[in-house]
């Protein structure tokens, strides 16, 4: 039984005792946690046509199940939708069933449903221990020993669905699965209607203020799905301003952070549900806050998007507030088709792996409508591979601008940081203070450290700086520097707490050496580096020179996030103004350096000059 289409888990939209608080339902769960088992990672789609049920107002529905004796355990209305109903049933170990399967023995729990508690009522399969995707009979009174077979593979917790009504459907779902009706070819179609049904039931409740319904409906689906859309979660926000209570605030901004993580095209929270926000934050007392939501919104502008930031969802809110020109809302991953451009603009790599990608198939961007600022493939793996990168530096001559890298688990001063040669936000990166430590990371034979890990000096120092850099052929158009100040000595970030931030000026000397890095490079990157000593003195200060632990081929965090929005955007205005094509470019280089040369600041947030567009 294959579970390969299966999603990532998430994480639900409101714990459980968060949940347990805004809504009395959830207390009643508790006698349904079940044990049951299940050999399927998909939802059961059952479409009962022979008897119809009883309206939902006046039917009852139960789960009989060979884990219960066959007991009755009654399914629990949903608040927002009266005609759907559900049982949650957690896994526990061992199996009280079993069945031969494609000539194997499977071992499991069987299950149907009874309306009324009337067993002449039952909905069951038309075999002896269905698979869950078997068609329904029922409600009728022929249903003994006509059970669904769930196996018990160690599959996570999951729920027995019903909704009632003239076309009654059935559903198993497994935690955090997406909504995908099964067994029939009309799936897609039924599975719309059922989530415009549910929605606009929650619509209904909202208009109504029932705001406690709308917060555990919206529990429910975060978890069981199909998973909310941003204008769903929109309103639960709605439903929260009609709300007396002055804690309701806190429940509304989690549902703003999951409408930014909707992880759909152009969706994204609108004005009004901002307007909402504002609201109950200053019912709260909440002053502070309701002007940083509304300092958010009126950072948006109208422009038209001009860059994309892919793959897509990591900073859509972030780079929202650059007032429309930047978007990171394209459902574009690795290894999946290249989308075509609704209007020219820039496509622009937030991860190592993006950038590769998108280096390598450069033509293939250009030919879908996008703009592409990529050089060769194999300078990007040069830059992202911390190998690589430190050998490319040793050819150049300036190895002495990094940290010391040491080949011999034995021979290296520790502690020291270890780190994955290819990664990037700190993940797999960690302290080592001696060979043990790196053996039991890279394997206990290890001698001499391989291609896959980078054994480094550790710097010391709070403060460690961020520059981003615009180049075009190895020549830098723009840097923007942040500084950050950490509250430890040694450590590794993200896993450290950040005490202050700030803009600051990198010096030509420092950027002179960053561009010999960049020779032939086009694109935007981002070094990473701490400052020490070099030993000399000017005008009575010790002079630093930089000492780079990695160069990024692709957006930073600090540009998206940190860097502040008016000059960020300044930033991407100036790669915007350039707007060349490199199949067409008639300049030369020296002549679009001297071009971004004449570019003056016009106060903090635009770019004027003489600008060449190609």
């Amino acid at each position: 039984m294959s579970r390969s289409g299966w999603m990532r888990g998430r994480a639900p939209l409101l714990s459980v005792t968060m949940a347990a608080m805004v809504h009395p339902y959830l207390r009643s769960l508790a006698p349904h946690r079940l044990r049951v088992f299940s050999s399927r990672g998909r939802p059961l789609h059952l479409d009962a046509k022979r008897k119809p049920p009883m309206p939902a107002s006046s039917a009852s529905y139960h789960v009989a199940a060979s884990w219960l004796g066959w007991e009755l355990e009654e399914m629990v209305q949903d608040p927002i939708f009266p005609g759907f109903y559900y049982l949650d049933v957690e896994p526990q170990h061992g199996a009280d069933c079993y069945r031969y399967a494609d000539e194997q023995l499977e071992y499991g729990s069987e299950f149907q449903i009874v309306q009324d508690a009337d067993w002449s009522l039952v909905i069951h399969p038309l075999q002896e221990q269905a698979d869950i995707s078997c068609d329904p009979a029922g409600p009728d009174s022929r249903g003994h020993g006509l059970n669904w077979f769930v196996s018990n593979d160690g599959l996570p917790a999951f729920r027995i669905e019903l909704l009632a009504g003239a076309n009654m459907q059935v559903a198993v779902r497994y935690e955090y699965e997406t909504y995908v009706l099964s067994g029939c070819e009309t799936d897609e179609t039924g599975r719309d209607k059922v989530v415009q049904a549910r929605f606009e039931a929650m619509e209904e409740a909202a208009c109504q203020g029932r705001w406690q319904d709308v917060l555990f409906s919206l529990t429910s689906l975060q978890k069981w799905g199909p998973r909310p859309s941003a204008k769903t979660l929109g309103l639960g926000i709605k439903a929260c301003t009609s709300s007396q209570s002055t804690d309701v605030w806190q429940q509304a901004m989690l549902l703003l952070d999951q409408m930014w993580a909707a992880e759909q095209p152009g969706a994204s929270p609108s004005r009004q549900d901002y307007a909402s926000l504002v609201q109950l934050c200053r019912c709260a007392g909440l002053e502070k806050a309701a002007v940083q939501l509304e300092s958010e919104v009126a950072h948006w502008g109208s422009d038209e998007v001009q860059f994309q930031i892919v793959p897509g969802f990591i900073w859509n809110r972030q780079v929202r507030m650059l007032g429309g020109i930047v978007q990171n809302s394209m459902s574009w991953t690795l290894g999946t088709p290249i989308p075509a451009a609704s209007q020219p603009a820039w496509i622009l790599p937030c991860t190592d792996r993006a950038a590769i990608e998108i280096a390598q198939q450069q033509q293939k961007w250009e030919e879908a409508g996008w703009r592409v600022l990529a050089c060769e493939p194999g300078l990007v793996e040069t830059l992202d591979d911390k190998a690589k990168l430190f050998e490319y530096a040793q050819r150049l001559g300036i190895c002495s601008y990094m940290p010391q890298r040491y080949t011999s688990v034995e021979g290296a001063a520790y502690p020291c940081m270890l780190k994955p040669a290819s990664g990037q936000y700190g993940e797999g990166a960690r302290i080592v203070n001696g060979s043990e430590d790196v053996r039991c990371v890279v394997g206990v034979d290890c001698v001499s450290i391989g291609a896959d890990w980078v054994l480094q000096e550790l710097i010391p120092g709070e403060y460690e700086f961020s520059t981003s850099l615009l180049v075009w052929h190895g020549q830098i158009l723009d840097s923007v520097t942040m500084k950050y100040q950490y509250d430890g000595m040694e450590y590794i970030w993200p896993h450290v707490r950040e005490i202050s931030k700030e803009l600051c000026e990198v010096p030509a000397k420092h950027l002179q050496i960053m561009a010999k890095f960049l020779t032939g490079y086009s694109g935007i990157c981002n070094f990473n580096y701490k400052r020490r000593p070099d030993g000399r003195l000017l005008d009575n200060q010790v002079l630093a020179r930089p000492c780079i632990f990695e160069v990024n081929p692709r957006i930073g965090a600090d540009l998206a996030g940190d860097v502040p929005k008016p000059r960020a955007r300044a930033f991407f205005d100036q790669l915007a103004q350039i707007g060349f094509k490199k199949e067409s470019s008639q300049t030369c280089v020296s002549e679009v350096g001297a071009i971004c040369g004449r570019l003056t600041f016009v106060g903090p947030t635009r770019l004027c000059g003489s600008i060449a567009v190609l």
